[in-house]
């Protein structure tokens, strides 16, 4: 995010001329999720996974990577599978 400050000195007469300088604060982790989350079966045990980035504000700085996690959700199993993805993802399930 891009910030612009002002400082005038002033005295019993009124202000001066104006400092103008801009700063960018650093990049930070993102507030928001992904969003439309959608999947589209490609075989009975491959599923293809779309999604849309965070909401601009909630991004706070460039995405560079997604990181998807599933499992079975029966609950017997505590495997966990985590695939790194830049914009969509296979899953072979």
């Amino acid at each position: 995010m891009e910030y612009e400050f002002r400082v005038a000195a002033s005295n019993h007469i009124g202000y001066g001329q104006e400092a103008v300088k801009y700063f960018t604060t650093p990049e930070g982790a993102p507030t928001g999720p992904p969003m439309q989350i959608s999947h589209r079966f490609q075989t009975s045990d491959v599923v293809a996974i779309t999604w849309e980035p965070p909401m601009p504000e909630d991004r706070n700085g460039q995405i560079l990577k997604y990181h998807l996690e599933f499992h079975r959700r029966n609950g017997l199993s505590n495997t966990r599978n985590v695939t790194k993805a830049k914009v969509c993802a296979r899953v072979v399930l």
